[in-house]
């Protein structure tokens, strides 16, 4: 496997595993929590609690992972 086919497979494992950790994260909080909506810039762009913890999780993810690529 050639540095670019290395690198490609490292960054789709880093982006499936941080996947699936939103996807739990998200599940998790459909079945237990109550879910806060708010909106960002416009009444029709709503995003909830989940929304912004799933994107949360994924950022510190990436930077956790991949701290020169900030």
């Amino acid at each position: 496997m050639g540095t670019d086919d290395a690198l490609l497979s490292e960054l789709s494992e880093l982006a499936s595993g941080l996947a699936e950790q939103a996807a739990a994260l998200l599940l998790e909080g459909w079945r237990g929590m109550g879910r806060v909506v708010d909106t960002k810039s416009t009444p029709t762009d709503m995003v909830s609690d989940m929304d912004r913890a799933a994107e949360d999780l994924l950022v510190r993810g990436l930077l956790a992972a991949r701290p020169a690529d900030a």
